[in-house]
C-alpha cells in the first residue's frame, strides 16, 4: 500500500471515529434531556398529589342549594328566577335549544363589565354547564344570551 493510500485510510477511520464520537454525545444529550424530563414531570406529580387536598377555595366540599336555569331558543326558564340575597347558590345551566347559548348576569353591583358578573361559558344544543352565584343585595338583576340580541331574562334577589 502506498503512503498516499495509507494516509487516506488513516484520514477515514479518523472522521468515522470523530462521526460515531458526535453520534455517541448527541445520544448522551438526548438520555439526559429524556431523564430530566421524566424527573421534572414526576416532581410535578408528587407536588400535585402532596398539595391537592389543600389547594383550591375549598367550594367543592360545600354543599350548596340547588337552582335550575333552562334556555331554549330564544327563551329562559324560569323567568324570572328568584334567590336570596346573601346566599350562594349552585346554578344548573341546561341548554334545550339546537344553538350555542350562554349566560351572562350583572353582578351584585347591577352591571355587567365590572369583573363580579356571572358568565357561563357557550354551551351545545343539548349541553349543559355549572355556575356558583351568590348577591348581596336585594333587587332585580338582568341576565342574557351574548350570542342571541333579544334573548334575556330576570334575576330577583329578595
Amino acid at each position: 500500500m502506498t503512503a498516499r493510500k495509507q494516509i487516506k485510510k488513516q484520514q477515514r477511520l479518523e472522521r468515522e471515529g470523530q462521526r460515531r464520537a458526535i453520534e455517541r454525545s448527541r445520544l448522551r444529550r438526548r438520555l439526559l434531556q429524556f431523564g430530566a424530563a421524566a424527573i421534572a414531570i414526576t416532581a410535578v406529580a408528587a407536588i400535585a398529589v402532596a398539595f391537592g387536598p389543600w389547594s383550591g377555595s375549598g367550594e367543592g366540599e360545600e354543599t350548596l342549594p340547588a337552582l335550575s336555569l333552562t334556555m331554549g331558543d330564544n327563551y329562559f326558564r324560569p323567568d324570572p328566577l328568584t334567590i336570596q340575597a346573601d346566599q350562594k347558590y349552585g346554578l344548573t345551566v341546561v341548554n334545550e335549544g339546537q344553538v350555542i347559548h350562554d349566560v351572562w348576569m350583572a353582578g351584585s353591583d347591577g352591571k355587567t363589565s365590572t369583573g363580579d358578573d356571572i358568565r357561563s361559558d357557550p354551551i351545545p344544543g343539548g349541553g349543559s354547564a355549572s355556575e356558583k352565584i351568590k348577591y348581596d343585595n336585594p333587587g332585580t338583576y338582568y341576565f342574557v344570551c351574548t350570542f342571541h340580541a333579544g334573548m334575556g331574562g330576570t334575576l330577583i334577589v329578595q
